[in-house]
This record gives C-alpha cells, sequence and structure tokens, in this order.
C-alpha cells in the first residue's frame, strides 16, 4: 500500500527529484509543435510511399532473379537445376542484403532530415526555446545518454541526439530573429 501511495498516486515520501520529472504544459506545446511540423511537411506519407516502391521494386527484381539460371550457375549450382530453395537464399543474403544496407542508410538519413525540419517548424511557431527545455528534461527522464559519436549516429540513429538537436535549433532561432 506504501508503495502504491509512493508511485501511484503521489503521496508523502515521494523525493524531490520524482516531483519534477516531465515537461512543463508549455513544453508539450512545444513538442506538439514538432508533430505538427511532420504532419504538415508531409512526414508521416513520404517514408510510407518511398518503403513501398522500394518493396515493390524489390518484388519485381526477385521475380526476375529467381528465373535467372546464369546467376545461379554463377553461384556453382549445375546449369538446367533449380533450386528454389537455394535461389531465395542467394538473393536474399547475397544480393538484398547489400541493397537492404543501402535502403537501411538513405531511410536514416531521411529520418534525420525530417526531425531537423520538424524541429524548424516548431521553431517558427516560436517554441524554440520551450522545445530546448523539454529535449533537455525527455534526455534527463529517460536517463539518456547525451553523446554520441558522429559519424556512427548519423548513420544509425534514426533521431539524432540531443546536443546536436539544440545546436540546430539554436541556429534556426537565430536565423528568425
Amino acid at each position: 500500500k506504501q508503495w502504491y501511495q509512493r508511485r501511484v498516486r503521489g503521496g508523502e515520501g515521494e523525493s524531490s527529484s520524482q516531483k519534477k520529472k516531465g515537461c512543463t504544459q508549455e513544453e508539450v506545446v512545444a513538442v506538439l509543435g514538432h508533430e505538427l511540423g511532420h504532419w504538415y511537411l508531409g512526414h508521416v506519407y513520404k517514408p510510407l510511399l518511398l518503403n513501398q516502391t522500394v518493396l515493390l521494386g524489390m518484388f519485381y527484381l526477385f521475380g526476375i532473379l529467381v528465373k535467372n539460371e546464369q546467376m545461379l550457375a554463377d553461384f556453382g549450382f549445375p546449369e538446367g537445376s533449380q533450386p528454389t530453395l537455394m535461389a531465395l537464399t542467394v538473393i536474399f543474403q547475397y544480393i538484398f542484403g547489400p541493397l537492404n544496407r543501402v535502403f537501411s542508410v538513405s531511410s536514416t538519413l531521411l529520418t534525420r532530415r525530417f526531425e531537423f525540419q520538424a524541429d524548424a517548424f516548431a521553431v517558427g511557431l516560436g517554441k524554440g526555446e520551450l522545445l530546448q527545455g523539454s529535449l533537455v528534461k525527455l534526455v534527463t527522464d529517460n536517463l539518456s545518454f547525451p553523446l554520441a559519436d558522429k559519424l556512427y549516429s548519423t548513420f544509425t540513429f534514426s533521431h539524432p541526439p540531443v546536443l546536436e538537436r539544440l545546436e540546430v535549433i539554436r541556429e534556426e532561432m537565430k536565423k528568425e530573429k
């Protein structure tokens, strides 16, 4: 019962650090401005269309490659044989594997670009300072590590590290003035 009062109902015994977690209402509005930027700039349907196009292209390419006897012969299978399971393995591992990596990096770069654009949208709404505060609170509350190698994060993280975002938001705020 004591645990329930402390954690769920916010009863006595709650430390001051627990009481200060979370964003203010104004900061939540700034985050909402960022999310509205994603909607306004079409960041929801653009990746969906791109991924569907890539998937369609992969099905088309698979349809061509699965019938290609020369490709199987190049991988050491006797001509005229059609080992379907091995053709699937060859196509998915040796052909689609590198293609998937290229598409994955491209998708990550696009998503990061969209994040910066949505941040700029929130700054355009006059919510830059509040957005910065909310990002810092989110990192603190979630115990995230704010530092990351620039090259690694560029190709791996869908969202830029918070320090990079804060720097770009400050630059956008200077442009607005």
